[in-house]
């Protein structure tokens, strides 16, 4: 059956023109009240961020929790992402895989393979200079899950470079991505 006719409509509006609960009436004076500091437009003189550096966490993100999602898996050691995100991080991925172990363990048959997974998307939203908040998605067999967190520009001391006095401590510091807080969904 093929239609020959087809009636294309601007669609309707979709915000509400009335006047919502607990909103002040029109016969009410109007107080101004301004927006806290955090939700304010940035000012003329507040430099933008340049989008290089959002293009450089995200492309950290992507990495990272490509490794990340490869622990989960058990495809590489937790000793991996030590460069990657903070301590409290690595504790939590690996009390995920703990609890994981004891899952299978208290099932009594050995569960079937689970696919690995892969990773879908990843959006950056910039905090600041130094910091920004990640979410995305990634692909486990034929579902999609969700996964979230933050990461900052902290500084990491380097190692020291060959040649060097064996049992000196490296003085040189870089400021590296690491992610700061991370959810798995």
């Amino acid at each position: 059956m093929e239609t020959t006719h087809l009636l294309v409509r601007p669609a309707p509006r979709y915000e509400h023109a009335g006047q919502w609960f607990g909103s002040q009436s029109s016969d009410a004076p109007a107080v101004a009240v301004s927006p806290p500091a955090s939700q304010r437009p940035p000012s003329a003189d507040a430099a933008p961020l340049d989008d290089s550096i959002a293009r450089e966490a995200r492309t950290f993100v992507i990495g990272a929790m490509t490794q990340v999602l490869e622990v989960v898996d058990r495809r590489r050691g937790v000793g991996h992402l030590t460069d990657l995100v903070m301590p409290h991080v690595i504790d939590q991925v690996t009390s995920l895989l703990r609890a994981c172990e004891v899952a299978a363990a208290s099932g009594g048959a050995t569960p079937p393979p689970v696919p690995t997974a892969a990773l879908r998307r990843v959006h950056i939203q910039m905090c600041g200079p130094a910091e920004a908040e990640f979410f995305g998605s990634y692909v486990r067999g034929a579902r999609v899950q969700a996964f979230a967190g933050r990461v900052e520009q902290s500084s990491v001391r380097v190692r020291n470079e060959p040649g060097a006095g064996r049992y000196e401590r490296s003085k040189k510091t870089e400021l590296r991505w690491r992610i700061r807080s991370m959810a798995l969904g």
